[in-house]
């Protein structure tokens, strides 16, 4: 009897610690249940993300969407809102910003400053 109660705390122990990594991510490899990991782009906002893009020229090649951006900054990682992402846009594109924001048939387009 006794070594049917463990088995069975045993058991649940197993059904517990999968439970957990399934929630949790596994702990030891920093693995997180929807399949990413924690990195520098989970630990910062869509500004640094927007930096990152500015930093590499993304905007120098051609003006951009906030589509394209969006799509951009979440192929590095960064998975925010369209409406995050417009906001950091938006505080870049000021006068003393790094970018530019244009208009062109009612959208939208931002570019590097020159």
């Amino acid at each position: 009897m006794e070594s049917a109660a463990k088995l069975e705390l045993k058991e649940l122990e197993q059904r517990i610690v999968a439970l957990e990594r399934f929630v949790f991510g596994d702990a030891e490899s920093g693995a997180r249940p929807n399949g990413g990991s924690h990195t520098k782009a989970a630990s910062r906002g869509p500004t640094e993300g927007l930096r990152d893009l500015i930093l590499e020229g993304f905007f120098r090649m051609k003006k951009r969407t906030l589509r394209e951006v969006r799509d951009a900054m979440g192929e590095r990682g960064f998975l925010y809102s369209a409406q995050a992402i417009d906001v950091a846009l938006t505080r870049n594109a000021r006068r003393d910003g790094a970018l530019v924001l244009l208009r062109e048939g009612g959208r939208k387009i931002y570019a590097e400053r020159r």
